[in-house]
């Protein structure tokens, strides 16, 4: 029982490492996509569908990851599975802030 527990715990923790690296992944295009904004002076440069992407699918796997945690380990108030909620639930608030601020992302200008 206690060695399913761990690979139940294990299995999670991958899943929200994917979700890390995917929420740094779309901050990362985010980022690229501003700079190239200012050093060329264009506004009008989107987002790639790729940024959203990234951001949307690192959405989904935090929410499995909490649904999953959840649904396993609800009755279980073991630090380390605390430790997993706590992160899946930053996760997804990272992604939420990542991905309105894509779509509300205003474009600047350069003024002269």
């Amino acid at each position: 029982m206690a060695m399913d527990a761990r690979r139940r715990q294990g299995v999670v923790f991958g899943i929200l490492a994917v979700g890390i690296v995917l929420a740094l992944k779309s901050s990362n295009v985010q980022r690229a996509v501003a700079r190239h904004r200012q050093r060329t002076c264009d506004g009008t440069l989107a987002l790639p569908l790729s940024g959203y992407l990234y951001c949307g699918i690192g959405l989904a796997v935090g929410v499995l990851a909490l649904v999953l945690l959840i649904r396993w380990f609800r009755h279980n108030p073991e630090p380390l599975v605390m430790t997993l909620a706590i992160t899946a639930v930053a996760g997804i608030l990272f992604e939420l802030f990542t991905l309105f601020a894509a779509i509300s992302q205003a474009h600047p200008l350069c003024g002269g």
